[in-house]
């Protein structure tokens, strides 16, 4: 959940995680911790918010970067 954000600023953002357990044994390396999944899942919001508001990605994107100064929702501060 940590990487869901992605590097964007979501002001109504909310994440809930479910741990689900399967016969299965963990089949990723355990420093990622889904980071990549989570940031793939974030882009593909944006790619769908852009196309339903008729907007450019690019754009999207560009105007919900984080900016310096700013926290996410995990308390971290950006630029420091």
């Amino acid at each position: 959940l940590l990487h869901v954000d992605s590097s964007y600023d979501w002001p109504h953002f909310r994440a809930i995680g479910v741990p689900c357990k399967t016969v299965q044994p963990p089949h990723t390396a355990f420093r990622g911790f889904g980071g990549p999944q989570g940031m793939v899942i974030c882009e593909h919001i944006i790619e769908h918010l852009a196309n339903a508001c008729n907007v450019s990605v690019h754009q999207l994107r560009n105007d919900n970067l984080y900016k310096d100064g700013e926290s996410t929702p995990f308390g971290m501060r950006i630029g420091e």
